[in-house]
């Protein structure tokens, strides 16, 4: 198989047949209830969509950009179903295969396991994969595969694997089970993928709720909220990159671990955010056919593709191969527009932002409806590489409506299935390079990869030293990162390469925190968090050290939050105090200090009186006294006495306490909340009887809501359900698992995508918002705990009214709701009321709903 290309001037070919796109992040299964569905218009045209053949679909590509051109890599029968692919060290491509996803429109026989890990190889060095072993086969829809220790690690739902070929074969012989609790079975669509080795030594995974560090044999895990969808990437800090399917581009600008610390905070800031605000799409076909076609913003007039809908795998791409004004650029998939987007980051005010690269095209287009890119990799020369699932059903059955289900039935495009391509983009003319097989390189020779220009050879470099356990090499890599004449990365790169060796000293990582260097500087105060409980670390880096509003004082706020040293909880007040109006440095601050926000709202206003007040400081004092009041009940006591102490001293934040109280009680609200106490805030009580002048009326109606042993008034809360009505919560129980694919199994939701439903207005008010919302939809912006989303949720994929009254009767009962169930009957009627309503609800137009 030798290569076939394209260049941009190649003609495109004649317009092939309509997209069948992959549904936004909260889809729909069969209609939208109550919402329209119209035909297609008679008078589109739309042409037939056969199957083509690889030298055919290539002549439908086009390159926006001029130099470069696309070459074939690998087609069936070498490979079926790609959908998802890595390098290893050594310039094979790992490609997980998903053969048994869709055989037809309603699914059936999604569970035969057919499906396989394949390792790609090229022996004659033109970089046309001319070899493939089966590594591992007998899977059920696997979703990511990660090279590592021999071996490698793969997500096959709902458990992570680690499988090794122990006899050279290329086969796997020893696999075991390392964790389970991965979803993809039922609903592929939401579930954890995306094995990537970060610049920590960790391995992040998208749209899971845990990251995980494997030694090879043993394997650790911590804790991290769920975000992404299909795709993860990093960029030369080691920040992380998701986009949902309806999203360009969302990144994590602080590690999402820290913000798992603090179950008690809402809202953590710099996290999965969009960072690409243009969604729009220009594909060079028609695209009717996509799931919610018939609503205006998704098709142009045209009936193209006009905003992304089925956008996925981001890449990070960093790389001097195809040029430098590539390096650094994002790359996304859009197999709805048969499409690959390009979008260029720059930063702003110390994060990443990114805009189209293009004004009206994409970086590579198709006008084969069939061409399916899901994934793309960086090769060890540098090419970009496009996984081509190739099929025309890339909607899953889950979310497929009887507008799409009418299309694909009418022109056949369930079949044929198990092809697949994998497409090489290079410069043209540059000629097939031969690559260094970096598992054969002594310690040294990694250690001077961690310089090389291409993040394939850094990167690989450091996962093998950390592999090898290359203690001999701890002094070259020591001098690499205190060489100041050197480039960040592999300065960076040399840091935590020691960690992962275990080899770094707390001197190491002080030297590296005092660094000139604002990025070293970071990296040193995050690695001394090993050290977090000694006097002679964190702590001991104060303001003379730190530039405020710096990537160093945003570290040092993150990593005090590690110390159990009451220092470090003062030196957290004082950060806040004086950086209250940066909305990350809240959330860095608050994120550290779970059980310890009364010790920290105690030394907040202690500073206070040599603080100007501010609307900054007293946000973040009300922030912070919010967080207390969601944590244990010995710290709502403490709360209350800290209180009774601050109202004759410092009327200000005392009264910001009251009024953070009254809020958490909801004593504006016709169904107040009540709180528990451990003990009796005895201070907080003596100061109620000695009066409180102006705020003595609040101050009482809170009290009579608070709850402490040998103190209960005898409110026992919301009704009791009835027999019928807990039917419904248990059944609502079983649905909630799509809404928790968005939402969360918490009801946190996940952050920048699916606002909470614990506390939401909507979900508790009047049954007539939740149920007009499942019904028909509901479009942002709306606001949740300080946080922006602006997204679509489509209705409910549930068909009957029984199906909708258990979800929303569970929703308002559970997660700490106390709202009143909902009858079945209830839905009748709101759906016959809304019957006709032409697209989702506003959150202004459901307030209006009494």
């Amino acid at each position: 198989m030798k290569p076939r290309t394209l260049t941009p001037a190649c003609a495109r070919a004649a317009l092939a047949a309509l997209a069948l796109l992959a549904a936004p992040a909260l889809a729909q299964h069969g209609d939208h209830a109550g919402e329209p569905q119209p035909d297609l218009p008679p008078d589109l045209k739309i042409p037939e969509s056969p199957a083509l053949t690889p030298e055919q679909e290539l002549a439908t590509f086009a390159l926006a950009e001029p130099g470069l051109r696309v070459v074939l890599a690998a087609a069936e029968p070498l490979i079926h179903d790609p959908v998802s692919a890595v390098f290893d060290e050594d310039g094979r491509l790992w490609v997980v295969e998903m053969q048994s996803y869709m055989p037809d429109i309603d699914g059936e026989g999604e569970h035969v396991p057919t499906s396989r890990i394949v390792i790609l190889e090229d022996t004659d060095g033109d970089w046309t994969f001319d070899k493939a072993t089966t590594f591992l086969d007998n899977l059920i829809l696997p979703r990511s595969v990660l090279p590592c220790y021999g071996g490698a690690l793969v997500i096959a739902p709902p458990n992570l694997l680690f499988a090794k070929d122990t006899d050279g074969d290329g086969k796997a012989d020893d696999v075991r089970t390392l964790l389970d609790g991965f979803a993809g079975l039922d609903n592929p669509e939401h579930a954890g993928n995306g094995l990537l080795y970060g610049l920590d030594n960790w391995i992040h995974i998208s749209q899971h709720p845990v990251e995980i560090r494997f030694d090879g044999e043993h394997l650790e895990t911590r804790p991290v909220p769920v975000v992404g969808q299909w795709g993860i990437t990093q960029d030369d800090r080691g920040r992380i990159y998701y986009c949902p399917n309806s999203d360009v581009l969302r990144a994590d600008f602080l590690p999402k671990h820290y913000a798992a610390r603090n179950p008690d905070q809402r809202g953590f800031r710099g996290l999965n955010a969009d960072v690409c605000p243009d969604k729009s799409v220009f594909s060079s076909r028609v695209n009717p056919g996509i799931n919610r076609g018939y609503q205006k913003p998704m098709l142009r007039d045209d009936y193209h593709l006009a905003v992304t809908t089925a956008a996925c795998s981001p890449l990070i791409y960093r790389s001097a191969a195809l040029g430098p004004q590539f390096y650094g650029n994002s790359f996304t998939c859009e197999p709805a527009g048969n499409c690959v987007m390009r979008v260029i980051l720059e930063e702003k005010d110390g994060h990443p932002t990114a805009h189209r690269a293009y004004p009206d095209t994409e970086f590579l287009t198709s006008t084969d409806e069939r061409f399916r890119p899901v994934a793309s990799a960086v090769g060890p020369d540098g090419a970009l590489f496009i996984v081509d699932m190739y099929r025309g059903v890339i909607q899953h059955r889950t979310y497929v409506t009887t507008f799409l289900r009418k299309q694909v039935v009418a022109r056949g495009l369930e079949n044929p299935i198990h092809l697949g391509r994998i497409w090489r983009i290079v410069r043209d003319g540059a000629a097939p390079t031969p690559h260094t097989r970096l598992s054969e390189l002594s310690n040294a020779g990694l250690v001077n990869a961690l310089d090389s220009r291409d993040a394939y050879d850094r990167e690989h470099a450091q996962k093998l030293l950390v592999e090898r356990r290359a203690t001999d090499a701890a002094s070259q890599l020591r001098q690499w990162a205190a060489n100041e004449r050197s480039q960040p990365t592999p300065r960076i790169l040399a840091l935590w390469t020691l960690q992962g060796i275990g080899e770094l000293t707390m001197q190491d990582a002080a030297a590296a925190a005092a660094d000139a260097d604002p990025l070293i500087s970071q990296t040193g105060i995050r690695l001394l968090e090993q050290w977090a409980d000694d006097p002679h670390a964190l702590v001991e880096i104060g303001p003379s050290t730190i530039e405020p509003g710096t990537p160093a004082q945003l570290q040092l706020a993150l990593s005090l939050g590690e110390s159990s040293l009451p220092q470090a909880t003062r030196e957290l007040a004082r950060i806040l105090s004086a950086g209250a109006a940066n909305p990350l440095l809240r959330s860095a601050v608050i994120s550290g200090l779970h059980d310890r926000e009364v010790d920290a709202l105690a030394h907040f206003a202690a500073l206070s009186p040599r603080l100007a007040p501010t609307d900054a400081t007293r946000a973040a004092f009300a922030e912070l006294a919010a967080t207390a009041l969601r944590g244990s009940p010995a710290q709502r006591t403490r709360y209350l006495d800290l209180l009774a102490q601050l109202l004759p001293t410092d009327r200000t934040l005392g009264r910001i306490m009251l009024d953070q109280l009254a809020a958490e009680l909801k004593l504006d609200s016709d169904k107040p909340a009540s709180l528990k106490l451990a003990s009796e805030p005895a201070q907080w009580t003596g100061t109620l009887a000695g009066g409180l002048w102006d705020l003595q009326a609040k101050a009482s109606l809170a009290t009579a809501r608070l709850r402490w042993p040998g103190h209960d008034t005898g409110d026992t809360g919301p009704a009791p359900l009835s027999a019928p009505q807990r039917a419904l919560f248990t059944l609502g129980r079983q649905h909630f698992t799509i809404c928790a694919a968005c939402h969360g199994p918490d009801a946190r939701g996940i952050q920048g995508q699916a606002p909470p439903l614990a506390g939401s207005p909507i979900a508790t008010g009047p049954e007539a918002r939740a149920l007009r919302v499942l019904l028909q939809g509901l479009e942002g912006p709306i606001t949740r705990e300080g946080l922006d989303y602006n997204g679509q949720m489509p209705a409910a994929p549930l068909p009957t009214d029984e199906d909708l009254a258990a979800v929303l009767t569970f929703v308002r009962r559970a997660f700490g709701n106390q709202a009143d169930p909902v009858d079945p009957s209830t839905v009748a009627r709101v759906r016959a009321e809304t019957m006709g309503r032409p697209g989702p609800w506003t959150e202004p137009e459901l307030l209006e709903v009494k």
